[in-house]
């Protein structure tokens, strides 16, 4: 189900099963949406990323080389990753659809991930640097839900990320103080 170990409790699966639940019987377009906004593990966003810009008819050949460990063991530096995904994201449609939307943002987390590798020398920069763009793609997720006429979205995360004073909810709490309307609700589960 998920990578991280944290997520795969009863809890997590029973969500799960509710929101397929409802979705069932949910009216078109008012379905419920899952997403991630972490950018620590790469390979199912880049993954997705490559189909999403195949189907959008962008070229990948390149892109599809960077993290394939079969043949370039540390070929490509950060900053060639990043070049050759923006590369592949700029050849996307000029446009809004949903498909688009979704494959840039694909992009996004990817050059996210590469920024975030670069912390790991500091252990303390790479958690705040990993919160702060939790926080900002936790923003882009609300702006697709408003954009589907929602106004709320629920966020789960591990507890570390929403206790600590450096945290992600303490970025998405700065937001708040800039018009969004915020209610905070800390679960934590065994």
């Amino acid at each position: 189900m998920f990578i991280l170990h944290f997520y795969n409790t009863d809890e997590m699966a029973q969500l799960l099963r509710w929101m397929r639940g409802y979705n069932e019987k949910a009216v078109k377009d008012k379905d419920l949406c899952f997403y991630g906004f972490d950018m620590h593990s790469y390979d199912v966003t880049y993954d997705y990323f490559i189909e999403a810009a195949k189907t959008l008819g962008a070229d990948t050949a390149e892109l599809e080389q960077i993290w394939n460990t079969e043949t370039t063991e540390n070929k490509y530096t950060s900053q060639q990753k990043a070049d050759i995904i923006n590369k592949v994201k700029a050849q996307l449609p000029d446009n809004k659809n949903l498909d688009t939307v979704q494959a840039a943002h694909f992009a996004d987390i990817l050059v996210q991930n590469i920024e975030l590798s670069e912390t790991m020398d500091n252990i303390q920069a790479g958690l705040a640097m990993r919160d702060k763009l939790m926080s900002e793609n936790v923003m882009w997720i609300l702006e697709q839900e408003k954009a589907r006429g929602n106004s709320r979205i629920f966020i789960s995360g591990h507890n570390g990320h929403f206790c600590n004073r450096n945290s992600f909810l303490q970025n998405k709490k700065q937001h708040a103080k800039r018009g969004e309307r915020t209610h905070y609700v800390l679960c934590i589960f065994p």
